[in-house]
């Protein structure tokens, strides 16, 4: 198993498995962090990631998270709809069934 060495705020440089990091992508393109439990501590840790190390890690077994947008509000009418939607015999298990497949 491939091991990276880090920083954890806590206990200073410590050496990691690249299979217990979580590579964290956002939508918008900004720069991409990584994070990890220290395996001293028990912290989380969230650390910057330059991109020539992204592939690396990857590559040795990490995980890749893409972080979500923050959209607009659900409004009121949206939500009287969904529950309308709800009442829909069946419905739930369809939907559930689509997303599955």
């Amino acid at each position: 198993m491939a091991l990276v060495r880090t920083e954890c705020p806590t206990c200073g440089t410590i050496e990691i498995q690249c299979a217990t990091v979580t590579v964290l992508r956002r939508a918008d393109g900004d720069p991409m962090d990584y994070e990890f439990h220290c395996p001293r501590c028990a912290d989380e840790v969230r650390r910057p990631l330059s991109p020539r190390h992204v592939l690396v890690l990857l590559e040795n077994g990490a995980a890749l998270r893409q972080l979500g947008e923050v959209g607009d509000p659900i409004t009121s009418a949206e939500i009287v709809l969904f529950a309308r939607m709800l009442e829909e015999p069946g419905l739930l298990e369809r939907e559930l069934a689509r997303l599955l497949a």
